[in-house]
Protein backbone atom coordinates (compact mmCIF):
# COMPACT_ATOMS: atom_id res chain seq x y z
CA UNK A 1 0.00 0.00 0.00
CA UNK A 2 0.95 3.38 -0.64
CA UNK A 3 1.94 5.84 2.60
CA UNK A 4 -0.11 8.88 2.54
CA UNK A 5 0.29 11.02 5.59
CA UNK A 6 -2.27 13.57 4.41
CA UNK A 7 -5.23 11.03 4.36
CA UNK A 8 -6.56 9.04 7.43
CA UNK A 9 -8.07 5.18 6.33
CA UNK A 10 -6.72 2.52 5.21
CA UNK A 11 -8.31 1.05 1.86
CA UNK A 12 -7.78 -1.91 -0.52
CA UNK A 13 -9.16 -3.35 -4.07
CA UNK A 14 -11.90 -5.36 -3.61
CA UNK A 15 -11.07 -8.81 -5.56
CA UNK A 16 -14.30 -7.75 -7.54
CA UNK A 17 -12.71 -5.20 -9.56
CA UNK A 18 -9.45 -7.57 -10.09
CA UNK A 19 -10.17 -7.63 -13.42
CA UNK A 20 -9.70 -4.11 -14.14
CA UNK A 21 -6.45 -3.66 -12.42
CA UNK A 22 -2.79 -5.26 -13.69
CA UNK A 23 -2.21 -8.82 -12.81
CA UNK A 24 0.26 -7.75 -10.19
CA UNK A 25 -2.12 -6.19 -7.98
CA UNK A 26 -3.30 -7.77 -4.62
CA UNK A 27 -6.87 -7.63 -3.82
CA UNK A 28 -8.80 -8.73 -0.72
CA UNK A 29 -12.32 -10.93 -0.49
CA UNK A 30 -13.52 -10.49 3.25
CA UNK A 31 -15.46 -13.75 2.44
CA UNK A 32 -12.29 -15.69 2.72
CA UNK A 33 -11.40 -14.29 6.12
CA UNK A 34 -12.87 -15.92 9.38
CA UNK A 35 -12.09 -12.48 11.23
CA UNK A 36 -13.81 -10.40 8.50
CA UNK A 37 -17.29 -8.29 8.92
CA UNK A 38 -18.59 -6.48 5.69
CA UNK A 39 -20.72 -3.31 7.04
CA UNK A 40 -22.99 -3.08 3.67
CA UNK A 41 -24.90 -0.18 4.75
CA UNK A 42 -21.47 2.23 5.11
CA UNK A 43 -20.37 3.39 1.75
CA UNK A 44 -17.15 6.21 1.60
CA UNK A 45 -16.71 8.30 -1.82
CA UNK A 46 -13.15 9.34 -1.04
CA UNK A 47 -11.58 12.40 -3.20
CA UNK A 48 -7.61 12.72 -3.40
CA UNK A 49 -5.63 15.37 -5.58
CA UNK A 50 -5.38 13.01 -8.48
CA UNK A 51 -8.45 10.77 -8.40
CA UNK A 52 -11.14 9.09 -5.84
CA UNK A 53 -12.45 5.69 -4.58
CA UNK A 54 -15.77 4.22 -3.22
CA UNK A 55 -15.46 1.78 -0.93
CA UNK A 56 -17.68 -0.10 1.42
CA UNK A 57 -16.55 -0.53 5.54
CA UNK A 58 -15.23 -3.63 6.65
CA UNK A 59 -14.09 -4.83 10.16
CA UNK A 60 -11.41 -7.05 10.01
CA UNK A 61 -8.08 -8.11 11.77
CA UNK A 62 -5.00 -6.53 10.17
CA UNK A 63 -1.86 -7.71 10.38
CA UNK A 64 1.27 -5.73 9.54
CA UNK A 65 4.74 -7.62 10.08
CA UNK A 66 4.38 -9.63 13.77
CA UNK A 67 1.95 -6.92 14.96
CA UNK A 68 -2.21 -7.81 14.80
CA UNK A 69 -3.99 -4.56 15.08
CA UNK A 70 -8.06 -6.33 15.97
CA UNK A 71 -10.88 -5.63 14.19
CA UNK A 72 -9.71 -2.89 12.69
CA UNK A 73 -12.03 -0.51 10.32
CA UNK A 74 -11.10 -0.32 6.97
CA UNK A 75 -12.43 -0.02 3.23
CA UNK A 76 -12.91 -2.00 0.31
CA UNK A 77 -12.73 -0.36 -2.77
CA UNK A 78 -15.32 -1.61 -5.34
CA UNK A 79 -14.39 1.44 -7.53
CA UNK A 80 -11.10 3.58 -8.13
CA UNK A 81 -11.20 6.66 -10.57
CA UNK A 82 -8.01 7.72 -12.29
CA UNK A 83 -5.25 7.76 -9.59
CA UNK A 84 -2.46 7.69 -12.18
CA UNK A 85 0.51 5.17 -12.16
CA UNK A 86 -1.63 2.86 -9.59
CA UNK A 87 1.37 0.46 -8.78
CA UNK A 88 0.40 -0.06 -5.42
CA UNK A 89 -2.20 -1.99 -3.76
CA UNK A 90 -4.55 1.32 -1.77
CA UNK A 91 -3.85 3.56 0.68
CA UNK A 92 -2.77 3.48 4.47
CA UNK A 93 -3.62 6.38 5.88
CA UNK A 94 -1.06 8.22 8.10
CA UNK A 95 -2.57 11.44 8.80
CA UNK A 96 -2.43 13.33 12.27
CA UNK A 97 -6.38 12.54 12.77
CA UNK A 98 -9.40 11.65 11.70
CA UNK A 99 -11.42 13.12 9.05
CA UNK A 100 -15.04 14.24 10.20
CA UNK A 101 -17.17 11.88 7.84
CA UNK A 102 -14.48 8.73 9.17
CA UNK A 103 -14.50 9.76 12.64
CA UNK A 104 -15.35 6.40 13.78
CA UNK A 105 -12.65 5.14 12.00
CA UNK A 106 -9.89 4.83 14.25
CA UNK A 107 -6.05 5.68 12.55
CA UNK A 108 -3.93 2.85 11.94
CA UNK A 109 -1.53 4.62 14.52
CA UNK A 110 -4.51 5.93 17.34
CA UNK A 111 -5.23 1.49 16.91
CA UNK A 112 -1.76 0.80 16.78
CA UNK A 113 -1.20 2.50 20.60
CA UNK A 114 -5.19 1.87 21.58
CA UNK A 115 -4.32 -1.87 21.13
CA UNK A 116 -0.84 -1.45 23.18
CA UNK A 117 1.28 -2.63 20.11
CA UNK A 118 2.82 0.66 20.39
CA UNK A 119 3.74 3.28 23.36
CA UNK A 120 4.18 6.07 21.86
CA UNK A 121 1.94 7.55 18.93
CA UNK A 122 4.54 8.21 16.60
CA UNK A 123 5.78 6.77 13.34
CA UNK A 124 8.89 7.50 11.53
CA UNK A 125 10.08 6.65 7.95
CA UNK A 126 13.48 5.74 6.18
CA UNK A 127 13.26 6.52 2.56
CA UNK A 128 16.07 4.93 1.59
CA UNK A 129 17.85 3.97 -2.41
CA UNK A 130 19.37 0.69 -2.10
CA UNK A 131 20.47 -0.26 -5.82
CA UNK A 132 20.34 -3.81 -4.76
CA UNK A 133 16.88 -4.03 -3.64
CA UNK A 134 14.46 -5.04 -5.44
CA UNK A 135 12.97 -2.21 -8.04
CA UNK A 136 15.34 0.17 -6.43
CA UNK A 137 12.89 0.81 -3.90
CA UNK A 138 13.86 -0.05 -0.06
CA UNK A 139 13.37 1.87 2.99
CA UNK A 140 11.25 1.09 6.16
CA UNK A 141 8.49 2.00 8.20
CA UNK A 142 8.99 2.22 11.94
CA UNK A 143 5.73 2.27 14.22
CA UNK A 144 6.20 3.65 17.78
CA UNK A 145 9.45 5.34 17.43
CA UNK A 146 12.34 5.64 14.83
CA UNK A 147 15.69 3.55 14.97
CA UNK A 148 18.41 5.83 15.50
CA UNK A 149 20.76 4.37 13.16
CA UNK A 150 19.41 6.50 10.47
CA UNK A 151 19.92 10.04 12.44
CA UNK A 152 23.04 12.00 11.57
CA UNK A 153 22.22 13.56 15.09
CA UNK A 154 20.04 13.80 17.56
CA UNK A 155 16.62 14.67 16.82
CA UNK A 156 14.93 17.81 17.90
CA UNK A 157 11.20 17.46 18.42
CA UNK A 158 8.96 20.76 17.61
CA UNK A 159 5.25 21.04 18.88
CA UNK A 160 2.47 20.38 15.71
CA UNK A 161 -0.59 22.04 14.92
CA UNK A 162 -3.29 19.91 16.15
CA UNK A 163 -7.50 20.32 16.71
CA UNK A 164 -9.71 21.44 14.17
CA UNK A 165 -6.98 23.42 11.84
CA UNK A 166 -5.34 20.99 10.17
CA UNK A 167 -5.28 16.96 9.82
CA UNK A 168 -2.24 17.26 8.53
CA UNK A 169 1.26 16.62 10.16
CA UNK A 170 2.09 20.73 10.36
CA UNK A 171 4.49 22.99 12.50
CA UNK A 172 5.06 26.32 12.62
CA UNK A 173 8.83 27.39 11.13
CA UNK A 174 10.86 30.44 11.49
CA UNK A 175 13.94 29.08 8.88
CA UNK A 176 14.51 26.27 6.58
CA UNK A 177 18.44 24.90 6.03
CA UNK A 178 20.47 22.35 4.65
CA UNK A 179 23.73 21.28 4.83
CA UNK A 180 24.08 24.19 7.44
CA UNK A 181 23.16 26.95 5.10
CA UNK A 182 19.67 28.90 5.53
CA UNK A 183 17.27 28.44 2.72
CA UNK A 184 14.28 30.75 4.21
Amino acid sequence: VLLDTGSAPLWIPNASIAQNLTSSHHTFNCSESKTCKSVQENVYNISYGMGSILGTEIIDDVQIGAITVPQYHFLLASDIKYIPNLYYDGIMGLSLGRWSYLDHFPTLLESLKMSGAISTGMFSMYLGNDPDAIGNMTGELIFGGYDPKYADSEFQFVHLESGNKTLLWTTNMTALGFGGKNVS
